[in-house]
């Protein structure tokens, strides 16, 4: 963010999309840890976490072109700022009954092998 206010102040050497790209790639690294860390947590895969993923990485990459073909800042962090969002999005919608789903599976799982 440090990088974002740089710009908007007029103090920066890297332009508008250098500065996207310095907020999207942490956006990014926190999204990738959240699936993995779920996935450790739950010992199961959901193919809906690969849309969620896709979904989220595209927002960001939607942020950088359009920061790259000359949009404004506010415009382009406002776009990083949906990526988190198509993740909320998916899971109320669907997300939540997958994971009890899986939830549910691993209580019967570790009933049946106790």
């Amino acid at each position: 963010m440090h990088a974002a206010a740089y710009v908007a102040g007029g103090e920066a050497t890297v332009g508008i999309p250098g500065a996207v790209v310095a907020v999207a790639v942490p956006v990014l690294l926190s999204t990738l840890a959240y699936f993995a860390i779920l996935a450790y947590l739950v010992h199961a895969f959901d193919p809906l976490h690969l849309l969620l993923v896709a979904g989220s990485v595209t927002a960001l990459a939607v942020a950088v072109a359009v920061a790259a073909t000359g949009a404004g800042l506010g415009v382009s962090l406002l776009l990083v700022m949906l990526a988190p969002a198509v993740i909320v999005v998916g899971y109320e919608t669907i997300g939540h009954r997958h994971l009890a789903e899986v939830m549910q599976r691993q209580r019967v799982w570790r009933r049946s092998s106790s």
